[in-house]
C-alpha cells in the first residue's frame, strides 16, 4: 500500500457477533490498517456455559477473522 505515513497503523476492534467481527475486520483492512487487535466484548455470565464453550467461542472468532483478512491479528 502506498501512503504518506511510515507509521504502522494497528486498528483496535471491539465486537460481539461473528458477523460483526468479519464485516468490520474486512472494512478495517480495506481502510489500510497494517494489523488488527481484537477485543472480545463477551462476559461469560451464563452459569450453563462451560469453560470449553467459552474457549470455543474465542477460538471461532480467531478462526473466522483469520480466514477473512490478510493482515496480522492479535487478541
Amino acid at each position: 500500500m502506498d501512503r504518506s505515513s511510515k507509521v504502522l497503523i494497528i486498528a483496535s476492534l471491539n465486537g460481539v457477533t461473528p458477523e460483526g467481527w468479519i464485516e468490520y475486520a474486512r472494512d478495517i483492512e480495506q481502510a489500510g490498517a497494517d494489523a488488527l487487535e481484537r477485543n472480545v466484548d463477551f462476559i461469560p455470565a451464563d452459569i450453563g456455559l462451560s469453560a470449553s464453550d467459552v474457549k470455543e467461542r474465542y477460538v471461532e472468532i480467531v478462526r473466522s477473522v483469520s480466514e477473512t483478512v490478510n493482515i496480522p491479528i492479535a487478541m
